[in-house]
């Protein structure tokens, strides 16, 4: 049976990257498909609450080399690498768009303390259609 979750977030990376689903699950450490590889993975662990194991057998790795890639997503996002920032802010931007998740569930971004909030986000709405709560 095909997990429909994995087929969203699939469908959510192709329309933001353009790389099939299938292309991501082959062992390709090209970085063209390692972002958005590791971005699914991210999402499946964080948004959806699936097991490290769960997710090594959908991409055909091992649970810690998950958690590695868990981890370093979690990284970049503290210091706000702006291309993971990005790629997880046009997935989470398409997944709404395909009505996954009915405005329910938003991501997390981690700023510096000195950032300018208004600003950000107001360049976030406007860049990507997109509503949030600061907190």
């Amino acid at each position: 049976m095909i997990d429909q979750n994995f087929v969203h977030l699939g469908e959510a990376v192709k329309n933001v990257t353009g790389i099939e689903i299938t292309q991501l699950v082959k062992r390709n450490r090209n970085r063209k498909y390692l972002y958005p590889r590791q971005i699914i993975q991210y999402f499946l662990r964080t948004y959806y609450g699936y097991t490290f194991v769960g997710i090594g057998e959908l991409f055909n790795q091992h649970h810690t080399t998950v958690m590695h890639t868990i981890s370093s997503v979690e990284s970049m996002i503290s210091i706000n690498d702006p291309i993971i920032s990005d790629l997880i802010a046009k997935v989470n931007t398409e997944l709404m768009k395909l009505g996954h998740f009915n405005g329910r569930k938003m991501i997390q971004m981690y700023v510096p303390v000195h950032t300018d909030l208004e600003g950000l986000k107001s360049h976030l709405m406007k860049k990507y259609d997109v509503t949030f709560n600061l907190f």
